[in-house]
């Protein structure tokens, strides 16, 4: 922002000028695109891998990004469990196959295991 000058008529105006121009200048954009544009495009592709973001009563540039990232951070909490589940099953289903004493829990450990898998496909669409 230009700083104020006064010390003489044309400095003010030049002063003026600047702080109108300031005041009506353009939101920050990256790379030519507005930051509300970048925001959307987030949330599209968000949305479409399986995000589910709310939509803030009061849309606006603070609220917008809460949401998106309230989402993101569910989105990505829910995928943590779910490969956690899926790596503790493998390893239930190793443990049955390979030691002796727990090969009885061999059946209930490939069912937990298909059920594991279903849930990870879920998240990620079939391979």
């Amino acid at each position: 922002m230009c700083s104020s000058v006064h010390y003489s008529v044309g400095a003010r105006l030049l002063t003026q000028r600047c702080d109108e121009s300031w005041m009506n200048s353009k939101p920050i954009e990256r790379a030519g695109e507005p930051a509300w544009a970048t925001l959307q495009r987030l949330r599209k592709f968000l949305e479409e891998n399986g995000a589910r973001i709310s939509v803030p009563d009061d849309r606006h540039f603070e609220s917008e990004g809460a949401a998106i990232e309230a989402g993101l951070k569910r989105t990505m909490a829910g995928r943590d469990i779910v490969m956690r589940d899926l790596i503790r099953a493998v390893y239930r289903f190793r443990d049955a196959a390979l030691v002796d004493e727990r090969k009885a829990a061999f059946g209930s450990a490939l069912q937990n295991l298909y059920r594991e898998l279903e849930r990870a496909e879920e998240l990620v669409g079939p391979s």
